[in-house]
């Protein structure tokens, strides 16, 4: 059983960002997934998304665009019992400031 959950991410107060494609790598294995949600919203107060499903037998996996909020979390899950996850990192490309450039 794996669950995770990031701590907010956010820049600066009440600005609203725009969070671009999210990647994951992980540690190849012969089977399975990683179901990943991201929550948006102001911060403390996120509204979780559309899931994401990661397919655990490649090391990198582009899964989507996240979308804008104040604030930014991501939850990593995989409820199959004895089943290995080594999640290696995450990337999300780009985070800019909703309205400038």
């Amino acid at each position: 059983d794996f669950d995770v959950e990031t701590r907010d991410i956010q820049g600066d107060a009440e600005q609203m960002k725009y969070y671009g494609e999210l990647s994951v790598f992980l540690k190849k294995q012969i089977a399975g997934d990683l179901t990943v949600t991201p929550s948006l919203g102001p911060l403390d107060e996120e509204v979780a998304q559309t899931p994401f499903t990661a397919t655990m037998t490649r090391g990198r996996r582009r899964l989507g665009r996240i979308g804008a909020g104040e604030a930014m979390s991501l939850k990593f899950e995989n409820d199959v019992i004895d089943q290995d996850v080594v999640l290696e990192g995450f990337e999300i490309d780009p985070v800019d400031n909703v309205g400038r450039r």
